[in-house]
């Protein structure tokens, strides 16, 4: 996969990460008539493990080759976020980890909804980060010719 196809699938991905995250913020706090505690439980475990499944795959295709490889290239002064950003995958992936283990071993679904609305906020944050850099330093510069 060439460069600009391999990031134009990793915002692709990002798009689809966005979703998954608001499902699962939105399965944490339902709008509609709370299912009982143990549905509501046993979707936040199996929408907290679609989450923990995708990053994995997607951080690997990232990280492929360098991770933002092009985006220091273009702005070497970006590398220290850059590596902020690398960096926060081993914490995002460990604190899903850590969530599961939450859910293997039992737990209420206030403390599930704590966690949840932990990750939910990290991942969130991380994937506008990036796909903020990606956009503005390699989108922005191939359509402007730069």
């Amino acid at each position: 996969m060439d460069e600009s196809a391999r990031y134009s699938e990793i915002l692709k991905q990002h798009g689809l990460l966005r979703e998954c995250i608001t499902r699962l913020g939105a399965a944490a706090w339902p709008d509609t008539d709370p299912p009982t505690e143990a549905e509501q439980l046993a979707v936040l475990v199996s929408e907290t493990a679609q989450l923990h499944e995708i990053l994995i795959g997607h951080f690997a295709l990232e990280e492929e080759g360098g991770y933002l490889e092009p985006v220091i290239a273009k702005r070497p002064g970006l590398s220290d976020k850059v590596e902020s950003l690398r960096e926060q995958h081993a914490e995002i992936l460990s604190m899903l980890g850590r969530i599961d283990r939450q859910f293997k071993a039992g737990t209420s679904l206030a403390d599930a909804r704590s966690s949840v609305l932990e990750i939910v906020g990290l991942a969130a944050r991380h994937e506008v980060a990036e796909t903020d850099l990606i956009q503005k330093t390699l989108v922005e510069d191939i359509g402007t010719g730069d």
